[in-house]
């Protein structure tokens, strides 16, 4: 049967940048719907991806698992090569007018999805959760042996951060003032777990949850800060190598970190400028204590399993409930000491208000407690003080510090987007 493609060419360009894909050539190298080579030329480093479509519309899975140069972070050259297994990937369907995609991303404008192979250290990207492999970002291996994050669209966003007028807290560190950050970034659409601590060093899982059939997919809780990411933020800029961020760095490339405060609850807020409830109660997208006998793993209160109630409008899971996550910033006692963690003033709103940018790097704890955001599996939705879960983009003042091991605090990876999260 006669096999006839279509070619789409598509480059994503940042300002002055524009990656050229040319020369694209498919050759089928076996009967029937055996596999089939793509070749491209590139003139600029780029991310790279590959997708299938039919009457305009992407068959999403079908073309998830190409691999050779699609779905990464490539260098410029001649004679690229996809290879795509369509008898395996796409089973019962015909390639007559299949129209083959390849996507240059300029490198400060990457794709929504990124996948890091935590063991091996691969770093694939992919347009669509549609596209991420293996049945998308639910399958069980991005809870335990890969890392999957969603980039957020913050760049350049005016948001309001802090206690709305319907939280009830007026603690100093909530202050509302309206944010806008400079760059986008890539957040973990789960909370890292023990399983993927496992994956990075080859230990027994730290958890109270390990006896559990399932461990290696909930949270990773009792585990310092200390050894998370080495130091404090204001002591090193950077995670260091011998933590457990480093390693995670040196093994991926990609340039891990904690988020800091407005990042957290930008992702948590998910665009919403007020309420961050997903559903009609703060029970459909957060384990708290009204709800964790619905987890039929468990006979006491207790973290869950990443994952298992109801995403955000990010794709995000378990940003209010389950465990407290930690960030790089910390909890301040004055109303002062908060303004200045706000940036500097980058702009005026619609209404006259100020406009605040990226926060600066803290310099000092100042006695102060590490930051932890989001509510926690033992909280009761009735709680306004600390704004609890039903309010969980507040920043908790709890007790935890940089040697401790918390019981109900774990963490949530981000890394920039630009350079497609690689270390610059």
């Amino acid at each position: 049967m006669k096999k006839t493609f279509l070619v789409t060419i598509v480059c994503l360009a940042a300002g002055a940048f524009a990656a050229t894909v040319s020369n694209v050539e498919i050759r089928p190298t076996g009967a029937g719907l055996g596999p089939v080579e793509v070749t491209y030329d590139l003139d600029e480093a780029a991310i790279v991806t590959f997708d299938v479509l039919t009457n305009g519309v992407s068959i999403g899975q079908g073309a998830a698992n190409a691999g050779g140069d699609a779905n990464r972070y490539t260098l410029a050259g001649t004679g690229k090569r996809i290879f795509w297994m369509p008898h395996r990937d796409w089973e019962g369907h015909a390639l007559d007018g299949a129209q083959v995609q390849v996507t240059a991303w300029s490198l400060d404008v990457p794709p929504p999805y990124l996948v890091a192979e935590i063991h091996g250290g691969d770093v694939q990207y992919y347009a669509s959760a549609d596209l991420v492999p293996d049945g998308g970002v639910t399958n069980r291996k991005y809870k335990t042996s890969h890392l999957v994050m969603r980039k957020m669209p913050a760049k350049d966003v005016v948001w309001t951060m802090g206690s709305t007028a319907d939280d009830a807290c007026t603690a100093a560190r909530e202050v509302m003032h309206r944010v806008k950050l400079s760059s986008d970034y890539y957040v973990g659409v789960y909370e890292f777990t023990a399983g993927q601590f496992m994956s990075a060093t080859n230990l027994a899982n730290p958890t109270a949850t390990k006896s559990l059939a399932n461990a290696g997919c909930y949270p990773l809780t009792h585990y310092t800060y200390a050894n998370m990411r080495g130091a404090l933020k204001c002591n090193s800029a950077d995670p260091t190598p011998n933590s457990l961020m480093g390693v995670l760095r040196a093994r991926t490339g990609l340039a891990f970190d904690l988020p800091n405060a407005a990042q957290w609850e930008f992702a948590c807020r998910a665009g919403h400028g007020g309420s961050v409830l997903v559903g009609s109660k703060i029970e459909d997208s957060a384990w708290v204590y009204e709800n964790w006998q619905e987890d039929p793993a468990l006979t006491a209160n207790s973290t869950h399993e990443v994952g298992l109630r109801r995403a955000n409008d990010f794709g995000l899971y378990d940003m209010q409930g389950n465990i407290l996550e930690l960030t790089v910033d910390y909890i301040t006692s004055t109303e002062a000491q908060t303004l200045a963690t706000f940036g500097a003033v980058v702009g005026t709103d619609t209404d006259g208000q100020p406009i605040y940018g990226d926060p600066p790097v803290q310099t000092s704890s100042d006695g102060g407690n590490i930051a932890r955001c989001g509510g926690c599996y033992y909280e009761q939705t009735a709680l306004t003080y600390d704004r609890g879960t039903r309010f969980s983009p507040g920043r908790h003042a709890g007790g935890t510090n940089y040697g401790s091991a918390s019981t109900d605090a774990g963490y949530r990876l981000i890394c920039p987007a630009a350079n497609g999260g690689r270390i610059q």
